[in-house]
């Protein structure tokens, strides 16, 4: 059986000098990607690769005729289970990065009207987001600067942009973004929702759907709701915003307000000595689309994370109803 030479053939060797077991090469030779020139020790049939070389007898041949022994088949077990590490922290770190890039963004923007927290309530919100999203102090303290004008205006080719459309199942779609480039962000939204068996509409289609409120979060507390609507109470007795909803959760509790009520509810439910972890202004769906279909949920939430790995989108909101059991299964048993 011929020999394989390592380099490809792609060396000065002959074919029929190549194919000869044991002979040394008359013809010189260049030291090419494993190559030997002539004049030493080795023979030919050595200098091959243990995956290039030929099987005999339906096995690879003897580790001692290779000149590559750690090529094993343990040794490219572990490079693929070292590369698959490395696939699945590059997408953690791409993903980290995505939300880095965009909180950055709508610091730099509320930067814009002072680089002062303490009189800026805008920047103070958006700084507050960033540390609950580990951003680096270092981060944040360049971002101010770009946004207020001390290292350059970049914040000015950054403006705030509205997307609505429908996902799978007909389910409202709103979608916010900080963009430098309107096409380029429309063309990547309009990609996302096509894939996912959604279309992106024209604005106005389904914000009507929607109402921007003021929410705050309160860490879990020890008290039950009649003690809470009592302290909520005295808020409003105390000369505070009206509160217009609230939501028990086990995370904690959102008290609901209205837009313009943002920094006079989170500093009021403080002095009624509630623990607030963070405050932001948010859309809240009016009306919800039920979805009973696994398939039809399966692309609806296919859409939702698509759409918030884009680099531009701020946040997505949609208006979408579904049994937790129904949704616990799509969860479990996702299908690309």
């Amino acid at each position: 059986m011929a020999a394989v030479c390592f380099c490809r053939g792609l060396c000065s060797r002959q074919p029929a000098e190549r194919g000869q077991f044991g002979l040394r090469q008359s013809k010189p030779a260049p030291f090419h990607n494993g190559c030997i020139a002539p004049g030493n020790d080795w023979d030919h049939n050595r200098l091959q690769s243990p995956l290039a070389r030929p099987r005999v007898q339906g096995r690879h041949p003897a580790p001692g005729l290779c000149l590559f022994p750690r090529f094993s088949l343990i040794t490219m077990a572990g490079h693929r289970k070292w590369s698959q590490i490395k696939r699945t922290k590059a997408v953690v770190d791409a993903r980290r990065g995505a939300v880095f890039t965009r909180l950055g963004r709508e610091i730099m923007v509320a930067a814009r009207a002072g680089a002062d927290p303490a009189g800026n309530f805008q920047l103070r919100t958006a700084i507050e987001k960033a540390k609950a999203a580990g951003v680096p102090n270092a981060n944040i303290d360049r971002a101010i600067s770009k946004g207020s004008g001390q290292a350059g205006g970049e914040a000015d080719r950054f403006e705030a942009v509205r997307y609505e459309g429908y996902g799978a199942g007909g389910v409202a779609v709103l979608v916010e973004a900080f963009t430098d480039n309107r096409n380029r962000t429309a063309a990547e939204l309009r990609l996302a929702f096509g894939k996912n068996g959604g279309n992106l509409g024209e604005i106005g289609c389904v914000s009507y759907l929607f109402e921007q409120r003021s929410v705050v979060r309160l860490r879990p507390q020890a008290l039950n709701e009649e003690q809470l609507l009592e302290r909520l109470l005295a808020l409003e007795e105390a000369g505070g915003p009206a509160v217009l909803s609230y939501n028990l959760e086990a995370e904690g509790i959102d008290v609901h307000g209205a837009f313009a009520d943002l920094e006079a509810l989170q500093d009021g439910l403080r002095h009624q000595g509630l623990s607030v972890a963070s405050w932001e202004h948010r859309w809240l769906a009016g009306s919800s689309c039920r979805l009973d279909d696994a398939e039809t949920l399966r692309a609806c939430l296919r859409l939702l994370d698509g759409l918030e790995e884009l680099e531009d989108v701020r946040s997505v909101t949609a208006n979408l109803e579904a049994e937790a059991t129904l949704l616990e299964a799509v969860l479990g048993h996702p299908q690309d």
